[in-house]
């Protein structure tokens, strides 16, 4: 008798549970939002959610009322990944003590099992009645999120506000996801820092975030926020340990490149059909794209290989290398090299922007990028297809500075000077006797560009490692990416 009463408690208590379930996903559906149980059921396989700390920091004393936070395990495509997520609706999402141990307690299993953890932030702020020791609680939650740093991959997903500590906290992770609809991202006021700037109409919001390289993925909901992150997560190593993930795949590693189709080098390659081009089945996951767009960054797989890109997209400002592309770049070598994920370098830029460094500060960005790859101990492939002057070849495609492989294409154009500098700095007395001064710049130019940029002269002193035929660029990639993955 005693364990039927014990029983019908425990099922009247799972009844009012998910009772008050219902109510709130009812409420926060008004406004595009999803509970943070809902959330956690989108990320996770059909049933295989096992929630830890399920009775912890309920509200009120009442077991029945929901938590601020919901935390667990379960499979992502059959993948062991952990997770925690925000109750707004409770409180308004207030962090306090009991969630921050959490958190804590999360993350210790995650790293423990060398598995993925995905945060899904959405809490107005603090739990104001613990007060100052506050502090104390965000402080672990942020040491534990970079602990973890280049162990295990953390995504953090914003669907609502995240602001002060937890801010740190998302910025701490390796991605964050902004969804248009809710989030919000500050550590001060945004009402304060649209007082001291007229301009900065859209602070903290996922055009901010997205436009200031902070979060990597914009998405219009929740529901493509997650299925996002699923996406990402399939591209990334489940530790540092195991290696990028490689998979089965139809499209045939010998298929023949048709991006490259004009040997007109006046004829800028689109990165983005390049890269499409050349990854599997098309599929390109990029990253950060709308901060610092002359320059592309994400992940693609090449014969089944997770690969991350890092490549220069001439359509907008010529590739130019900017500090923000310095930064963006860099970012990716080494989130690739603490994974071991091959790093893919297209290269078709005409050097540093002059323009960026005579506003402001392009050497540390610069010698960040340069630092990155000379760091970098996983494999680096790169293929040279349009223009690589000056030291912008050294930074992003040299052998000596890290490159494992270096392929070019015919029309190629490297050279320590742009055609224009090098006839304006080089060849100036060849001015002399030219009497249409446009006209003879022009064929000066040209003869430059013939005579001074060849890849031949490149891959004679040990820079190129062949010069590859432009319908063969996909399956010479692959091949270098096995050999150097095997």
């Amino acid at each position: 008798m005693q364990t039927q009463k014990k029983q019908a408690s425990v099922d009247a208590l799972f009844e009012a549970v998910a009772a008050n379930e219902k109510k709130m996903r009812a409420e926060l559906s008004k406004s595009g939002k999803l509970t943070a149980r809902a959330r956690l059921e989108a990320l996770f396989d059909e049933q295989s959610f096992t929630e830890i700390g399920a009775f912890n920091s309920r509200t009120a004393g009442n077991p029945a009322d929901s938590d601020r936070i919901v935390a667990g395990y379960g499979a992502v495509d059959g993948r062991l990944v952990f997770a925690f997520s925000q109750e707004f609706s409770q409180e308004l999402g207030a962090f306090g003590e009991a969630a921050a141990k959490k958190i804590c307690s999360l993350y210790e299993l995650a790293v423990k099992k060398g598995s993925p953890i995905i945060a899904m932030l959405d809490s107005n702020g603090a739990k104001l009645e613990e007060d100052v020791s506050l502090f104390a609680s965000y402080g672990k939650v942020i040491k534990k999120a970079a602990e973890s740093s280049g162990v295990i991959p953390q995504i953090a997903v914003v669907c609502g506000v995240c602001s002060g500590a937890l801010a740190l906290f998302a910025g701490n992770c390796d991605f964050i996801i902004a969804c248009e609809n809710n989030s919000s991202m500050f550590l001060n006021s945004p009402a304060k820092i649209k007082s001291l700037n007229k301009a900065r109409e859209d602070f903290s919001t996922a055009y901010d975030t997205a436009a200031n390289g902070i979060s990597a993925i914009t998405c219009s909901n929740e529901d493509q926020a997650i299925f996002s992150a699923k996406k990402l997560l399939s591209l990334l190593p489940s530790n540092n340990e195991d290696g990028a993930p490689n998979y089965d795949q139809s499209d045939d590693v010998n298929r023949k490149t048709a991006c490259f189709s004009s040997a007109d080098t006046s004829i800028a390659f689109d990165a983005a059909s390049v890269i499409a081009d050349l990854a599997d089945s098309g599929d390109v996951f990029e990253l950060y794209s709308d901060f610092a767009p002359e320059l592309k960054t994400g992940f693609i797989t090449l014969g089944g290989q997770s690969c991350g890109f890092i490549a220069n997209d001439p359509t907008v400002s010529g590739g130019k290398l900017t500090a923000n592309a310095c930064k963006k770049a860099a970012r990716m070598v080494d989130f690739c090299n603490l994974f071991d994920i091959t790093v893919i370098n297209l290269i078709n830029t005409e050097g540093f922007d002059a323009e960026n460094e005579a506003n402001g500060n392009l050497i540390t960005p610069a010698s960040e990028l340069a630092l990155a790859y000379s760091l970098c101990e996983a494999p680096v492939i790169t293929l040279v297809v349009g223009k690589a002057y000056g030291s912008a070849f050294t930074a992003l495609a040299s052998k000596e500075l890290g490159a494992d492989v270096v392929f070019a294409l015919p029309y190629a154009e490297i050279s320590i000077l742009s055609p224009e500098t090098g006839v304006s700095f080089l060849w100036n007395d060849k001015f002399a006797d030219v009497k249409d001064a446009i006209s003879g710049r022009n064929e000066l130019i040209a003869k430059w560009r013939q005579d001074n940029t060849s890849p031949v002269a490149a891959a004679s002193c040990g820079l190129i490692d062949d010069i590859i035929r432009p319908e063969e660029a996909r399956q010479r990639l692959i091949s270098a990416v096995y050999m150097l993955n095997k």
